[in-house]
């Protein structure tokens, strides 16, 4: 195959190394039996990928302690209404200095007041604008904050302006007057430090040792039947460190470890998966049915605190599968309809706990999943393929788990998963002579309303979307080296919508919100050889 290698600016052309080893994670992420694409952002495994990745960026760029890496979805241009919809609130102060700074303000002018107070347009931006004065009911222009409010003082005012006497009430409270009083003055009109910092770090380790056995048996001509088991020995260790030095309030997000040092906690497991599956062969269409038991692991996590150790058992999933796909019409027509059913025991997500303002595992128990897909793609003739598909998800948590008890989630909805969706478009590809041809190839996807929580909870959902795309150009290969210029379109309809919401925004009390990459319509060239 020819190595085609891209110039624009952007993404670059990776070493077969990193190629191999994103398809090895993809297939099977760090030995656990489940792909990268496949396991929650918040599962310790992930965590130690962020980790890593966060710590080769400040190698290569010499990032000090205290700036922060951020990893966020979409280009520059995405960043202009993203930063506009978590941070503006009523006004915005902008000083334009370039094209990229006025994309900024239109963006933000959808999420509340700008107001350019100063610009360099004037000289094609050949200049940084001085001498400017930011308004005085901008979004940030407030004192610095330097002590924390008086809430004690104020609760005695308060309270005093209604003929009532707060030393006297938590007098007649005891000891727990005593302690609730003692609280009070501790934070009240205390300095607050110039800058606060938290840190930890997450360790852990999986040792697996598996036996399997996999074969195909011909019933006859057409009808084959596979029979595969595999088992596994398990031994899992997890660990945690925090040099943290908590403020008055606490640790919000890292509780310190004693002096720092890591603590650590093991667990083993022993467990089986398998399948078996019939499938009986009509010429170039395959009529199959199949039955499978799959596991995730079990998980072990210290939830940044020493003191709170978690375990969840391993997940269990049963899953029924039936479908027919080929190909007809002398190979112009393909398909693939197929029905499933997936059945999970132990089901493992994360929840926000409002008390503790915490992300914890949970093992939700019971859920289960109806599937059905269909794709298919017809060649009228050779320059010209049309292709179409369609899934209809209905993922749930069952309303009672193993034991008969009401489950938290009951007839929730998985997180990310539309119960609707479909993709259609078309590829043309129409020659000019024999070295040449001209390309056009539009899709149109489209999926239903999306929850980001498990809870389901109404702010953090994306309604029904759709997104057009497409690539169009012309290629010439004269020789070894080919050329091919064009344009591409993304999100050519400018849909507004967000991929993800809540996050781990939501322990301090922001939830973020990340959006989907707005229109972009472009220019290209290749040349490859």
């Amino acid at each position: 195959m020819v190595k085609a290698h891209n110039f624009n600016a952007g993404p670059c052309v990776l070493p077969k190394k990193a190629i191999e080893s994103a398809i090895e994670a993809i297939r099977n992420f760090d030995n656990t039996g489940i792909g990268i694409l496949e396991i929650s952002h918040r599962t310790p495994g992930w965590e130690r990928v962020m980790a890593e990745t966060e710590q080769l960026w400040r190698d290569l760029l010499h990032i000090p302690e205290d700036y922060a890496v951020l990893f966020l979805g979409g280009g520059a241009s995405t960043q202009f209404f993203t930063v506009a919809a978590n941070l503006l609130n009523k006004k915005a102060a902008y000083l334009q200095t370039g094209v990229w700074a006025k994309k900024a303000i239109k963006e933000a002018k959808f999420y509340g007041e700008v107001e350019v107070v100063a610009s360099s347009e004037d000289k094609t931006y050949s200049y940084i604008p001085k001498g400017y004065t930011i308004p005085t009911d901008a979004d940030g222009k407030l004192k610095p904050q330097t002590t924390t409010p008086d809430i004690y003082d104020d609760l005695k005012t308060a309270l005093g302006a209604v003929g009532m006497d707060l030393d006297q009430v938590l007098a007649g409270m005891g000891d727990n007057g005593k302690l609730i009083q003692a609280t009070l003055q501790g934070i009240s009109a205390k300095a607050l430090d110039t800058a606060y910092t938290e840190q930890g770090k997450n360790y852990g380790t999986n040792q697996a040792v598996e036996v399997f056995a996999d074969g195909t048996f011909k019933l006859t001509k057409n009808l084959n039947f596979t029979l595969g088991i595999r088992g596994t020995y398990e031994n899992q260790e997890t660990g945690y460190s925090s040099a943290t030095v908590p403020s008055m309030f606490g640790a919000v997000l890292y509780r310190p470890t004693e002096g720092g040092a890591k603590v650590t906690a093991k667990e083993s497991y022993w467990s089986w998966v398998g399948r078996a599956a019939l499938n009986y062969m009509i010429g170039r269409n395959n009529i199959y049915a199949s039955v499978a038991r799959g596991r995730r692991p079990g998980v072990l996590y210290f939830n940044n605190d020493p003191k709170d150790f978690e375990t969840l058992d391993p997940e269990i999933i049963y899953s029924y599968e039936a479908g027919v796909k080929g190909s007809i019409l002398e190979g112009r027509l393909n398909y693939d309809f197929c029905a499933y059913y997936y059945d999970w025991y132990n089901y493992q997500t994360s929840v926000f706990n409002a008390t503790t303002s915490k992300f914890e595992y949970d093992d939700a128990g019971r859920a289960h999943s109806l599937g059905l897909e269909a794709s298919i793609s017809y060649s009228p003739c050779r320059y010209l393929n049309l292709f179409g598909n369609w899934s209809y998800i209905e993922g749930k948590f069952n309303e009672k788990d193993d034991n008969g008890n009401a489950q938290l989630y009951a007839g929730n909805r998985f997180r990310l998963t539309p119960k609707n969706s479909f993709a259609i478009g078309f590829d043309l590809n129409v020659p000019a002579g024999e070295k040449a041809s001209f390309y056009l190839r539009p899709t149109y996807s489209w999926k239903s309303k999306v929850f980001f929580e498990e809870s389901n909870e109404s702010e953090f959902t994306q309604d029904a979307y759709g997104l057009l795309n497409f690539t169009a150009g012309y290629r010439f290969q004269p020789g070894k080296v080919y050329y091919e210029i064009g344009a591409f379109g993304k999100n050519v309809l400018d849909e507004k919508y967000i991929v993800d919401a809540g996050n781990s925004g939501r322990q301090i009390g922001f939830p973020t919100y990340i959006g989907g990459s707005r229109s972009v319509v472009g220019v290209m060239f290749k040349m490859g050889f």
